[in-house]
């Protein structure tokens, strides 16, 4: 009998790993999830070496799956480019595995209106940032609507066929502008398409300063895309914090100010992403997704962020180290649940810049353990929010005065 329950208990300690769940376990200055159990590998089987950097592809409606081996994220974006567009339910879901290796980002994998994909990764899949410049350039002349070529002080820091923004030299506020280099002589860069100025800009001058546009993925106008098992670390890549640069995954929906969003059915699912200047996960006028089951470590802005017309339930994820946890910026019908938020600035943060009375309401905040926090744990930072619910979220770490700041017209139930 003794013998049976020794040969029990070895089976109960060995089996531990596949019964871990994804909680925080403290380790010096940030928790860490345990290790959850190795997973069976997704690959299809092929005859490619375990090690060898590329990806399966099985397109829309075909059976089988096709290798292309990774030269850089543009093999990956050209693949993809190449899928068909618009509305192809009929033909069933594209597939993309990743194969065990480690993929140098160089700028970013670009994914561009291409409906019903889903892209797999695992452990040993692993993205990182290529080493990039310390500093940015700057303009040495203003830029005007209609110009193609910009005079640059050190044309030598870009890159043809790279995308740039610049921003006020300071490297604050928002982006003035974006373009894609064509050719550099000189000190003159040639552009792939005219200067339009974005609706809140009235003028480029001189002095305002280039920064290079990297994100692990950027997308737009995907509907029913699944991301999946992906691991990033950014490397701390790029000198200054900026909106929408050196972010994990940058999503943007089809985009009208004022309307309800259009673009729906996004998933990012037991990713990670490490050491990034700018977002971790952030979405843009999108229904129906969710990020669910990720890790966040290190993040210098928003781990995750909802953002401008846009709709999604945010659950079971954790952040350890950020600006913020989870912003809910003009956001509507979402729920931000069972997520791990621990040292951000502020764990949710609920933020308005558009004023349309039917956003920035009908969110939902339960069920959450927030903190130690660097100010407050659910903040809702300026006013005209209203008809939003905070329940039932554990706060650690930090004084009760600062659990909920602000929410007057919502719904605050604090738990006992």
């Amino acid at each position: 009998m003794l013998r049976f329950i020794g040969l029990f208990a070895l089976l109960i300690h060995l089996a531990a790993p596949a019964l871990s769940l994804q909680e925080p376990t403290a380790v010096g200055d940030f928790a860490k999830p345990m290790d959850p159990a190795r997973r069976p590998s997704p690959y299809p089987p092929g005859v490619m070496g375990e090690f060898t950097p590329g990806f399966f592809l099985r397109a829309h409606g075909e059976e089988r799956f096709q290798f292309h081996e990774w030269k850089s994220e543009r093999t990956l974006s050209g693949v993809l480019a190449r899928l068909p567009k618009g509305d192809i339910q009929q033909t069933g879901t594209a597939e993309v595995r990743m194969a065990p290796g480690r993929y140098v980002i160089q700028q970013q994998i670009e994914i561009a209106g291409v409906d019903h994909l889903t892209i797999t990764g695992d452990e040993s899949a692993q993205f990182v940032f290529a080493d990039g410049p310390d500093t940015a350039t700057f303009l040495a002349a203003p830029a005007a609507e209609g110009d193609l070529v910009l005079r640059v002080e050190q044309p030598e820091a870009l890159r043809e066929g790279f995308h740039y923004q610049i921003y006020e030299a300071n490297g604050r506020g928002d982006r003035l502008l974006e373009f894609t280099v064509l050719a550099i002589k000189d000190e003159l860069v040639y552009l792939t398409r005219p200067v339009a100025y974005m609706g809140h800009v009235d003028g480029i001058a001189a002095g305002t300063q280039i920064m290079e546009q990297v994100n692990f993925f950027r997308v737009t106008r995907c509907n029913y895309l699944t991301l999946q098992g992906l691991h990033c670390d950014g490397r701390h890549r790029g000198g200054t914090r900026t909106h929408t640069t050196y972010c994990g995954v940058f999503f943007t929906g089809h985009y009208v100010a004022g309307k309800r969003a259009t673009t729906r059915g996004l998933i990012v699912r037991n990713c990670s992403f490490r050491n990034l200047k700018g977002r971790g996960v952030v979405f843009y006028a999108a229904e129906d997704v969710l990020i669910e089951g990720n890790y966040f470590e290190h993040i210098r802005a928003q781990a995750i962020e909802i953002d401008h017309y846009a709709s999604g339930h945010i659950r079971c994820n954790v952040v350890n180290g950020a600006d913020v946890g989870v912003m809910v910026n003009d956001a509507y019908e979402s729920i931000i649940e069972a997520n791990v938020l621990r040292h951000c600035f502020d764990g949710v943060r609920f933020h308005e810049v558009f004023q349309d009375d039917w956003v920035n309401t009908g969110n939902i905040v339960r069920d959450n353990h927030i903190g130690p926090c660097g100010r407050a744990g659910v903040h809702f930072f300026n006013e005209g929010m209203v008809d939003n619910v905070v329940e039932g979220n554990l706060f650690e770490g930090f004084a009760s005065e600062l659990h909920v700041v602000g929410g007057e017209g919502n719904i605050i139930r604090m738990r006992d």
